[in-house]
């Protein structure tokens, strides 16, 4: 399984609960290590977004059971960052464009303009752009077979 980056990833089927976090110091970004229980009383570390891809809930009452949430558990400023965008979900195509993005721990999605993502996560409007033609080419397919 590959996660938004294109890097492979555990997956996490077998994951249970979350236990602890610790802090990922090799990411510009604040993200966290999860300490998790895994299916057969395991134990395992699984990287923030790796779990983030297919348990956000999880994440979400995990980091709100925490004292300060979130951003004082990871020492992030709630109005400075730094994030971690997750994915864009839509776009609005204005004069300068903007694109609703998803963040990696948090429930709340943002509009934010096209050059902000551009200097820092390109590789997420290259998902996205990927996303679209990935649909425009089945939406084609399905048109050629119904003639």
């Amino acid at each position: 399984m590959l996660n938004v980056y294109g890097s492979a990833v555990a997956a996490n089927d077998d994951v249970q609960s979350i236990i602890t976090h610790r802090l990922d110091t090799t990411c510009e970004a604040r993200v966290a290590w999860f300490r998790v229980q895994t299916t057969g009383a395991g134990h395992a570390w699984r990287h923030e977004v790796s779990l983030w891809e297919d348990k956000k809930t999880m994440v979400l009452d995990y980091w709100k059971s925490c004292t300060g949430g979130r951003d004082g558990q990871l020492g992030i400023s709630p109005s400075d960052g730094p994030w971690l965008p997750s994915r864009i979900l839509a776009e609005r195509p204005r004069r300068k464009k903007e694109f609703l993005v998803e963040w990696v721990g948090y429930k709340a999605e943002t509009w934010e303009p096209r050059r902000s993502l551009e200097e820092h996560h390109q590789h997420v409007i290259d998902r996205w752009v990927w996303e679209l033609q990935q649909e425009e080419e089945g939406a084609d397919g399905e048109e050629q077979e119904t003639e």
